[in-house]
C-alpha cells in the first residue's frame, strides 16, 4: 500500500542558494523521479541569471512580483501566475518587488536537482561569513557536472 506524503507548512530542507532560500518540498526520491518540487524565497532584486537545463521547469508565483526572462521575452508574473519553461530553454528570474517574494518551482523529471542545489548552497544557519554560492570557477564546474549552462548573453553570477 502506498503512503500519502504530507509536508507541513514551513517544513523541508532549507538551503541558502545565492540570494535565495530554497526549501525542498518533494525531492525526486519521494516522487519516483517524476519531479522535484521546491519553494524559493527571493529578496528584492534577487533571483537567478539566464541558464538552461534538460529538465522542464514550472514556476507558480506564491507572492511578490517577478520578471521571468528568456532570450527573447520578459514575462511579468505576480501571485497566482504560472510560467512554464521548456527543456533546454534559457531562463532566469528576478524579484522586481520591494519585499521578499516566494516561488514554488517544479523540475520535471527530477534528475539530480536536489544534489545540484546541495552543492551550490549551504544549510541555513551555517557559516554566515562566507558567500552562499561557490566562487565562479567552482560554480561553473558544478553546473557542468549537472548539465546546467549559463546563457551566453547573461551576466556572470
Amino acid at each position: 500500500m502506498e503512503a500519502i506524503i504530507h509536508v507541513p507548512a514551513g517544513a523541508g530542507k532549507a538551503l541558502s542558494v545565492g540570494t535565495d532560500i530554497v526549501t525542498f518540498k518533494l525531492p525526486g526520491g519521494t516522487t519516483a523521479g517524476a519531479f522535484f518540487l521546491a519553494e524559493a524565497t527571493v529578496p528584492p532584486q534577487g533571483g537567478a541569471p539566464l541558464h538552461a537545463h534538460v529538465a522542464q521547469e514550472t514556476f507558480y508565483i506564491l507572492g511578490g512580483d517577478f520578471e521571468i526572462r528568456g532570450r527573447a521575452q520578459v514575462i511579468r508574473a505576480s501571485a497566482g501566475s504560472i510560467v512554464h519553461i521548456p527543456s533546454n530553454a534559457p531562463h532566469g528570474y528576478t524579484n522586481v518587488g520591494r519585499s521578499p517574494g516566494r516561488i514554488l518551482f517544479m523540475l520535471t523529471p527530477a534528475g539530480k536537482a536536489e544534489q545540484f542545489f546541495e552543492e551550490i548552497g549551504r544549510p541555513l544557519g551555517t557559516d554566515t561569513e562566507s558567500p552562499s554560492t561557490p566562487d565562479l570557477h567552482t560554480l561553473l564546474k558544478i553546473m557542468k557536472k549537472y548539465n546546467v549552462t549559463l546563457d551566453d548573453s547573461s551576466p556572470e553570477p
